[in-house]
């Protein structure tokens, strides 16, 4: 059961909890702890952001994201009893709450990248804590004070620290326009690079907020975050500091992250133009013979990148539950418009020995490729080539993290049927075989390649001919037995045999002869899923009792 699915309970009424077992039952701090955590969790209660940091006199230890939020707001409370003035206490106060809520992810790694992939597994993580017998969970909150990954900032959520941050992103932003206005130190005392620092610190304090903090975005909408969001996006392009624009570009992803309102409010302030303008001026440093540079800065300018495409692809992504029909379409569409296309094609480019950096242009590309004209506007701008270089690549590197990448990308330009001969043409049907035996064991990996090689075959008898003269039923064999097989490849690998046998009866036979009416019938028994697609593969190949 996720957090959103539990009730909450405040610090209060832990506390009494605690206070309760140690007066009525004689427990010690540590026990009357660790019961009340055992109680609640099994009564389904949420305890995300509960303090449970108690010394041996049964005192409750205040936690250091609750200071820290504490005294922020009290610097934004003076501030603005000054109309404005002391923006210096604020800064200061400011970088104290990022070191308070940001520690929780410093294990995590330096980009949005990683910290979004292990988003999800904490997830799961809590899930399992919640359905064990005192354990998990409890055990770790009654251990840990409460802190775990991300927990810090969900202390600081308790303690109105979303608030707090954003009054801060404010103060930060009015600091980089004083100094931008040229103003000796600007307000408070803070010039401009003073100013980006801690707008830096403000938008880090945002994204760790958004991601941790259960109902944080909708509370961020709330108070104006979007606009001061495309403002500080609107600081960053006159900057020259790419921090600036990765710390911008990170907190919009966390912003959209299962948000539509918040999507269309980033949209309508054209945030996705200022993202493209700043990635094309990162390729214009990067195409610069007049610029040295050095390894750090090759590395800063591969971050902001990473940063700025998870920000568009962020744009796009239908990831809102709670609305029954999304913009996200239409987001892509309008991304396309703007030149999003030429631009990710020239990132692509421009790094294209950089494979820490290609998977997450490749991604954005793909999330933007909606449509026929977005797809074919892609391949008229040598595309394909790019692409199937880039799958080449892969495969000699052995990097699973580009080829996923890659395939989906392929995968989704050959939804047009122009664009399937540009490929197959182009050596894509070998390519995507020997791709298919060398990543037999990463199920994500094959999805993607399989999910290709199916919609370069569909309703193209000849290109059906030549994906069986490359080798792919061999190859569909070892992946539907291998050990990396999930029901999403093994759903793609019934659609494969579907196109290779429904337009060319000549296929069936050799397909019975080789085994795949029993290995089709054992994916149907163990993938649910996969059911209707492997009864119209059954029915395809021209079997009887198809569907039991």
């Amino acid at each position: 059961m996720g957090a959103m699915g539990r009730h909450a309970v405040t610090q209060e009424a832990f506390d009494g909890l605690v206070r309760e077992n140690m007066e009525e039952f004689a427990m010690a701090a540590g026990e009357a702890v660790e019961d009340a955590v055992h109680t609640l969790t099994m009564q389904g209660a949420d305890l995300t952001g509960i303090v449970t940091a108690y010394s041996a006199s049964g005192q409750r230890e205040e936690h250091l994201a609750t200071l820290a939020a504490t005294q922020l707001r009290e610097a934004l409370a003076a501030w603005e009893e000054r109309g404005g003035g002391g923006g210096q206490a604020v800064l200061l106060a400011l970088s104290a709450f990022k070191g308070a809520v940001d520690t929780a992810d410093q294990s995590e790694g330096d980009t949005s990248e990683d910290r979004a992939k292990q988003e999800g597994e904490e997830g799961e993580a809590e899930k399992e804590g919640v359905r064990g017998e005192g354990g998990g969970a409890a055990a770790a909150a009654a251990a840990g004070g409460g802190v775990g990954s991300g927990d810090a900032a969900r202390v600081a959520g308790r303690s109105d620290g979303l608030h707090a941050a954003v009054g801060a992103l404010r103060v930060a932003l009015g600091a980089v326009e004083s100094g931008a206005e040229g103003e000796e130190g600007g307000e408070g005392g803070e010039g401009r690079a003073r100013g980006e620092e801690a707008l830096c610190d403000a938008l880090r304090c945002m994204e760790v907020m958004l991601t941790h903090v259960p109902g944080a975005r909708d509370d961020f909408f709330r108070l104006s975050g979007p606009s001061l969001l495309a403002s500080a996006l609107a600081a960053s392009s006159s900057s020259s500091s790419l921090r600036f624009l990765t710390a911008a570009a990170c907190t919009v992803r966390a912003a959209c992250t299962e948000n539509e309102v918040i999507k269309e409010a980033l949209m309508e302030g054209a945030v996705h133009v200022a993202i493209l303008n700043a990635v094309g001026g990162i390729l214009k440093k990067k195409g610069s013979a007049d610029v040295d540079t050095s390894a750090a800065d090759v590395a800063e300018a591969g971050s902001a990148m990473c940063a700025c495409c998870g920000a568009l692809r962020s744009l796009v992504t239908n990831d809102d539950v709670r609305v029954a029909a999304s913009k996200t379409f239409t987001n892509a569409r309008t991304m396309a418009e703007a030149g999003a296309a030429d631009v990710l094609l020239g990132a692509a480019a421009a790094f294209s020995n950089d494979v820490s950096v290609l998977p997450s242009v490749l991604a954005a590309l793909k999330a933007i490729a909606v449509n026929e004209d977005i797809c074919r506007s892609i391949a008229s701008q040598a595309g394909v080539p790019l692409v199937l270089g880039q799958l080449r690549v892969a495969l000699a590197l052995h990097c699973s993290s580009l080829a996923a990448p890659s395939a989906s990308l392929l995968a989704q330009l050959a939804g047009s049927d122009a664009n399937k001969a540009l490929i197959v043409e182009a050596g894509g049907m070998p390519l995507l075989v020997d791709a298919m035996k060398a990543f037999l064991h990463h199920g994500a990996v094959l999805q993607e390649l399989l999910a290709c090689m199916a919609a370069l075959t569909l309703r193209n008898p000849a290109h059906a001919a030549a994906a069986v003269a490359a080798g792919v039923l061999d190859a569909a064999v070892d992946a539907m037995e291998g050990r990396g097989a999930t029901a999403g490849s093994q759903w793609q690998a019934c659609q494969v045999l579907r196109n290779l046998a429904v337009r060319n009866p000549e296929h069936r036979p050799m397909m019975v002869e080789m085994g795949l009416e029993a290995l089709i019938r054992k994916v149907k028994a163990k993938h649910r899923s996969c059911r209707d697609v492997c009864s119209a593969a059954l029915r395809d190949m021209g079997l009887d009792n198809y569907n039991q």
